[in-house]
């Protein structure tokens, strides 16, 4: 089975903008750092090309994939602390990733990485609920 493109681009710290082709424009993107979706390629080319550099050592440790699901298990470090996350990924009939589910964990390193991030998250993506407050 080959590596999915996803998987290939950020083990290979290639820039975003060389899977564009892949997405879908108007995919879906459930991001553990927004409480609403991230809607449409460029937003989420955005927000990933923003949050990826603040995770050092990403390694995916299992990829599954039935049908046209694949799931992606990654570990990583965000100053230093281990994080551990999964993304679900759903292709369409003409193999554009139409959705990424990403979890992740523990928390509080997940917030270490929404303070890094927040004020630029707001700028990117203002229509999503980024926040409880």
């Amino acid at each position: 089975m080959e590596n999915h493109p996803f998987r290939i681009a950020v083990e290979t710290h290639n820039s975003l903008e060389s899977v564009a082709h892949l997405l879908d424009p108007d995919i879906i993107f459930f991001s553990p750092l927004a409480i609403t979706p991230i809607v449409g390629r460029d937003l989420v080319l955005n927000v990933l090309q923003n949050v990826l550099p603040v995770i050092k050592n990403i390694k995916c440790i299992e990829e599954l994939r039935q049908d046209n699901k694949t799931v992606l298990v990654w570990a990583g470090e965000i100053d230093g602390y281990p994080v551990q996350a999964v993304d679900i990924i759903t292709n369409g009939s003409d193999g554009k990733v139409k959705e990424i589910r990403l979890m992740a964990r523990p928390f509080p390193v997940m917030k270490l990485l929404y303070e890094q991030v927040i004020e630029r998250m707001k700028l990117i993506v203002p229509d999503a609920v980024l926040d409880l407050k």
